[in-house]
Formats: structure tokens, sequence, C-alpha cells
């Protein structure tokens, strides 16, 4: 009987140590994805030192709602209470005639530079609420943000270019809001800066992947123009360029890519996980052009190709989705709609069927 009651102590405490490892877990990877959003800003350690519960929160918009000033640790305090927890997000947002968001904009129009600086960084957190969250900052505080991009204040772009990048990531909605007040052609005009590129290029990203069916063509063609003229390929600007090749539109001058895609891929040990994945997705998309015309310059170096996938099935430590979009590149050349490409396909069928043999050796 005391050896069961000790067994069953013995699971619960077992238990109870699996639900804090879990919980400790899932905290660790909200804090990457949280820190990662906000860029260069860096992360917010003192988050941890306090748990900030929505009282808190309560407590400075009722400091709000008496017509007190906000302080220094006010916004600090917000700053940390918004990255710990979304609920309180959704508390200050939820205040009686926007009252907390009012006051924020307020100090973000203001003339200390120190707190503009201080409340833009707020807005980066707190642009990392819900989509309902993020169309109500915009609608607030979006033209604000926006104009500050327009300013002399470099240090201050970085944070509004930072809460605009997520905010017009959260859903079509805020994106069409912000889109509608020229922000496009203030990033594309911001991009060459070098203290600033980092930042576009994640604003970009974000702008790009959420708006991609409802930018013009032109739009496609100045976006992708301006990113490969900055001759950089990071892979923030590797990853820009390949959503930029899903569309046909940039084909023409995303093509210029073929060559150092096929680099990357042979010399991929040199090149981070996020290049390499890139590199493949912009040759594949490109290979999808009907005219055949990207298609035929991979068919012509093939023997590359399956230099790649043979280096890619015998490494050990290979990233096994690389494998799988090979295929995907090989799967658009075989079935490529252009005549001319299917003719050129028969001359290096020996070396399909090879690699068919080898992928299906290696998923078995």
């Amino acid at each position: 009987m005391i050896m069961e009651e000790d067994g069953e102590v013995y699971t619960e405490k077992m238990v109870q140590y699996h639900r804090e490892i879990s919980k400790h877990e899932r905290q660790l990877k909200r804090d990457i994805i949280f820190n990662r959003r906000r860029g260069i800003l860096g992360e917010v350690s003192d988050s941890k030192k306090q748990i900030i519960t929505s009282k808190t929160v309560l407590t400075i918009l009722q400091k709000i709602k008496r017509k007190s000033k906000l302080t220094d640790e006010d916004i600090n305090t917000l700053t940390c209470a918004f990255i710990q927890n979304e609920s309180n997000i959704i508390t200050f947002l939820n205040a009686d005639s926007n009252l907390g968001l009012q006051a924020l904009v307020r100090e973000l129009t203001g003339v200390s530079s120190l707190i503009q600086l201080a409340v833009a960084e707020c807005f980066v957190n707190m642009s990392l609420g819900n989509h309902k969250c993020c169309f109500k900052i915009a609608k607030s505080a979006g033209t604000y943000l926006i104009t500050h991009l327009q300013g002399m204040n470099l240090n201050l772009k970085v944070p509004c270019i930072w809460a605009l990048g997520n905010l017009v990531g959260s859903d079509i909605k805020t994106w069409k809001l912000l889109n509608s007040q020229g922000l496009l052609l203030l990033f594309l005009e911001l991009l060459p800066i070098t203290e600033l590129q980092e930042n576009v290029i994640y604003a970009l990203t974000h702008y790009i992947k959420i708006g991609f069916n409802e930018l013009l063509p032109s739009d496609f063609v100045s976006v992708a123009k301006s990113v490969m003229e900055l001759n950089i390929f990071s892979p923030g600007v590797m990853w820009i360029l390949y959503l930029l090749s899903c569309s046909s539109y940039c084909d023409n001058v995303i093509s210029e890519m073929i060559n150092f895609c096929l680099d990357v891929l042979i010399n991929m040990n040199g090149y981070s996980v996020i290049t390499t994945t890139a590199a493949i997705r912009i040759i594949g998309n490109l290979v999808s052009e009907e005219s055949g015309r990207y298609a035929e310059i991979i068919v012509n170096n093939f023997e590359k190709i399956y230099m790649i996938f043979e280096n890619l099935i015998k490494s050990e430590n290979c990233y096994p989705h690389l494998i799988n979009e090979i295929i995907w590149v090989i799967g658009n050349l075989v079935n490529h709609p252009s005549f001319i490409i299917n003719e050129k396909i028969q001359s290096i069928n020996n070396n399909v069927k090879q690699i068919e043999l080898m992928y299906s050796s290696a998923i078995r």
C-alpha cells in the first residue's frame, strides 16, 4: 500500500515536472519568435525580471484617464507588458475611447526625441498582437509612424519601420489601410540607406507576403529592381527575391540570379539554409516560365543539378526539405509545357532517371 502511494506521488510529481518543462519550452519558443520580430532593437531582457499583469496595465490606463502624463517608467512598463502577454495588449487597446492609444500617439508626436523613440519601440511590441489589435493600432498610429519615416531622425526610423512591418504582416485589412498611405514608396526610398537596409528588407518581406495578390505589376517590378540594385544577397534579401520570383512580372529582373543561385547550391556549405532554400525556389519558379528560356538554362546546366542532388543525398547533415525542393525543380522541368524543353529533356533523361532512383531509395 505504501509503495502504491509512493508510486502515485511520484507519478503526480513527474506529470507536474513535465508540465513545467512544456510551459518553459513554449515560453522560450514564444520569446524567440517575438525577439526575432523585434529585429535589431534587441531582446527585452528586463521583461522577465518582473511579471506584468493586466492589472498593472489597467493602473496605467487609470492614470491616463485622470489626465496624468505618461512617465518614462510607464512607457517602459507597457513595452515589457506587451511582449510578455498578448492579453496585456488587448487590455490596453480595449480602453474606453482608445484612451491608451491616444496617449501614446500624443507622445509619439511630441517634441522629445527620446520619448518618441521609447514610444516607437512600445509600438513595435504592441504590433505583435493579433490582427484585430494591429488594425486598431494602424488606424490610430499608422499615419504618425509613416510620417516619421519621412523625418530626419535615423534612430527613430528603425522602430517605426519594424512596427509598420509587423502591422502590414498581420492581415490584408491592415495592409490595405497602410498601403493606401504610400507605404511602399517610402520603403523603397529608405532601402538604399545602409543603416536601414536590414530593417526595410524585414518590413518589405511582410509587405510582399501579405499583399501579394493586391500588388500591381509595376509594384512587383519596382521592388525587384530596388532589391537587385543593392547587390547584396543576405538571407533576408534572398528570401524577398524568392517571394518576388513567385510573380511572373519579376522574371526579367530576377532571371539575372540564375547563375548565382546555382553557385549557392554548389557551395551550399558556405551559405545559410535560408539562402539555400531561397536559391532553389527562385530557380524552380523561373523554370516554370512558359516560354522555356529560363528552363533551357537549367537544362544546359543539368550536370550541376545532378551533382547538387547527389551531394544532398549523400550528406548526413542535409536538411531533408532541400532534397524535396530539388525534386520539385526537376518536376517543373520534366512537365514543362514547352515542346523545345521536352525535346531537350530527352538528352538528360538518363540523369533524371538516376535522380529518381536515388530519391526512391532515400525515402524508403
